[in-house]
């Protein structure tokens, strides 16, 4: 098999994760000529695991337990399985060549019944053993319960949730996103779909996808998640899908800001007036996308600021950070240059009182910014350096880190290096609103330095002309 192997890896002929047909046709030649109920049991035995152990195999079968070692020293003497020097009952296949092939001779339906009852016998030892399932066990119970179809559903659910929860402890977020997608599949196969349930699981995994950089297919996540809130009608979930849309900053993911828009309204109607976090949040998030489409600046001021004030009132830190980041724009205005470096204090503050590294990242760009704009450049350097530390673990940000880097260039005069630096950010996969704030902001500035301004010539006469009723934006005009 290795021989086999070696050679159609060699030739480029390999298939990942599939049987090659020489192959297949050996291990099903060997497997034959087992006893009667041979090729059966080892079938069972595949969908365990590579490594499996008689207590749970035996759970899966009607035979005795002589029946069952007849068959396994068979297997062992046909050099199929090997069987442990150390631990009774315990063995492995060969190679997991054998496993797959195994794996794969059993129809739908029989594969769904005995994962099923894998489970089963991994919960009634664990049950009789501890008391409760071990943690090492979830994410084998959480496998074998999502691929034994609509009727588990609850305990594919149940374990997938519990594995996920596990990875992102672990900060492992592939696996979390793997884990939740077993479950979202396992919830939308069980009709009637609970789609209260349904928002929940897309939000978490929406998240898993967001902490790995995931960002684009966050975005259509969130999107998928502010759907099934909306058929639950449940206010809590139909505002925590419509904040997730708004993730996506200008350096985030691709958004539409009409849909944000409807969301964050449907939303603010379902929660209702008076005050509360998540109202605060969503008119703080719904200002933002209304002053920057343009157009709408009077009436974007207005909310930010019954946002931001509603914000203090409710008392919840979290609250305060999320509206006031939202609303950030009241502080950009020239009126409002006076309460910008207090405010990014604050925010700091808040962040590091969270001990939410994504939160303390925003926080510190935002006022590396400010201090950037006040001329106070050891600050803003001192700053920048903490949100690169964090940026070793956080790889959703570093198309910000990308921009405060290139923004330090540029005042350094460094002007070619800023441009290497941008050009190579906007040519990743990277929404449009960061390809645009870098390149009108920065690479404007650097081509002005350079004496290359020409070559932006028509992309100003461009935005000119589309800014024509922005009048929160004078300067393009």
């Amino acid at each position: 098999i290795e021989q086999l192997v070696r050679n159609r890896e060699e030739s480029g002929e390999d298939h990942p994760g599939a049987v090659p047909p020489e192959i297949r046709e050996i291990i099903t030649q060997r497997v034959s000529r087992l006893p009667e109920g041979g090729p059966e049991l080892l079938g069972r035995a595949a969908l365990i695991g590579r490594d499996f152990d008689l207590e749970i195999l035996r759970r899966t079968t009607t035979d005795d337990d002589d029946r069952i070692i007849e068959l396994l020293d068979a297997s062992v003497g046909a050099g199929l399985l090997d069987e442990s020097g150390s631990v009774p009952g315990r063995y492995s296949f060969v190679h997991a060549l054998v496993r797959s092939s195994l794996e794969d001779s059993f129809g739908l339906t029989r594969r769904s019944a005995v994962h099923r009852r894998i489970g089963e016998a991994i919960e009634s030892r664990n049950q009789n053993r501890f008391g409760d399932q071990r943690d090492e066990d979830l994410p084998t119970l959480a496998w074998h319960f999502t691929h034994a179809g609509p009727a588990e559903a609850d305990r594919a659910i149940h374990y997938a949730t519990l594995s996920a929860r596990q990875a992102e402890e672990r900060l492992a977020y592939d696996e979390a996103v793997d884990f939740l997608g077993g479950a979202i599949a396992a919830c939308r196969a069980d009709e009637p779909v609970d789609q209260g349930l349904l928002a929940e699981l897309l939000l978490s995994r929406a998240e898993a996808e967001w902490r790995m950089a995931l960002l684009q297919r966050s975005g259509r996540t969130f999107g998928e998640a502010a759907e099934a809130a909306r058929e639950s009608g449940i206010p809590e979930l139909i505002a925590r899908a419509a904040m997730g849309t708004t993730w996506g900053s200008w350096d985030s993911f691709e958004s539409d800001r009409d849909v944000q828009g409807r969301l964050l309204r449907e939303a603010l109607e379902a929660i209702g007036p008076g005050d509360s976090p998540f109202r605060a949040q969503l008119l703080a998030s719904l200002a933002q996308i209304l002053y920057f489409s343009g157009g709408l600046s009077a009436d974007a001021r207005a909310m930010a600021i019954e946002a931001t004030e509603m914000a203090e009132r409710v008392n919840d830190p979290y609250t305060f950070f999320v509206s006031n980041i939202a609303a950030s724009f009241l502080r950009w205005e020239p009126e409002g240059r006076a309460s910008r470096l207090p405010m990014a204090d604050r925010l700091v503050e808040v962040a590091e009182s969270s001990e939410d590294p994504e939160d303390l990242a925003e926080a510190l760009s935002w006022r590396a910014v400010v201090q950037l704009n006040l001329g106070h450049r050891a600050e803003a350097d001192a700053d920048i350096a903490r949100f690169d530390v964090l940026a070793r673990t956080l790889p959703q940000i570093r198309v910000n880190q990308a921009g405060l880097h290139s923004s330090q260039m540029v005042l350094e005069g460094r002007w070619d290096e800023a441009e290497q630096l941008i050009t190579e950010t906007i040519q990743q996969d990277i929404p449009t609103a960061a390809r645009v704030a870098l390149t009108d902001s920065l690479l404007f500035e650097i081509r002005a330095e350079q004496g290359r301004l020409d070559e932006h010539l028509d992309h100003v006469k461009a935005m000119a002309a589309q800014s024509s009723g922005w009048e929160h934006w004078p300067t393009w005009r």
